[in-house]
């Protein structure tokens, strides 16, 4: 079990625009920070150390820290967000009943059954991958504006072709409790319960076509 912790850092007035460029500097101080840590064995250069999470302007900006330098995003890592807290509706991960998923630049809506891969494009989205880190900023509107949301971020060695080990970690944020709090102070939120490590890789079809939709190969 790991905990959640505050970055430091304080700034005057109003908040600034958040740039995505794969820097974290210029985020609201103290985010939503699950910390995971190095704890993928073996030659696994996706390793999630932390996922983080803020609002700002109606949108949700979400940061990966990946153990080493990332040579492409694609779908080395996958956020999935349940953004009903049924896991009995959405893809059904094993953890969670993902209704939206984040992979790459692409949001995606579930459209399928509950247990096969079909996923409708919802929209591109802004992403900076800066060499360890990843920043992308996701409309709340565009997720249906919850106010709270599960999510699962799986990080998959296989992007890479490296080997099958994939990194798991979970949490719960808080999106209203988080732009309730007066400026410059964001709560810390307590922590649910998460799991990483490796599990077996399945491969599932690819993604089925659609509108603006490109299919995509994805493993589990």
């Amino acid at each position: 079990m790991r905990g959640l912790r505050a970055l430091p850092g304080a700034r005057g007035g109003g908040p600034l625009p958040i740039a995505i460029d794969g820097d974290f500097g210029d985020w609201p101080p103290n985010p939503y920070v699950l910390v995971d840590g190095d704890d993928l064995p073996g030659v696994n250069p996706v390793d999630i150390l932390e996922v983080r999470m803020t609002t700002q302007d109606g949108n949700l900006y979400i940061g990966y820290l990946n153990e080493s330098p990332l040579p492409v995003l694609d779908w080395t890592y996958t956020l999935y967000l349940d953004t009903d807290s049924s896991a009995a509706t959405g893809f059904q991960s094993g953890i969670l009943g993902g209704d939206y998923m984040i992979q790459d630049t692409g949001l995606y809506q579930y459209s399928g059954t509950g247990s096969d891969w079909t996923w409708t494009l919802v929209g591109n989205l802004r992403v900076g991958l800066n060499g360890a880190q990843v920043e992308i900023e996701v409309s709340l509107a565009e997720i249906g504006s919850p106010t709270s949301f599960d999510f699962e971020c799986d990080g998959e060695n296989a992007a890479l072709g490296s080997n099958d080990g994939i990194d798991i970690a979970f949490g719960q944020f808080q999106v209203v409790a988080l732009q309730a709090s007066p400026a410059g102070a964001r709560p810390l939120l307590p922590q649910k319960e998460f799991f990483t490590g490796t599990r077996t890789r399945i491969k599932l079809p690819a993604l089925q076509a659609g509108p603006g939709v490109t299919p995509r190969e994805k493993h589990r």
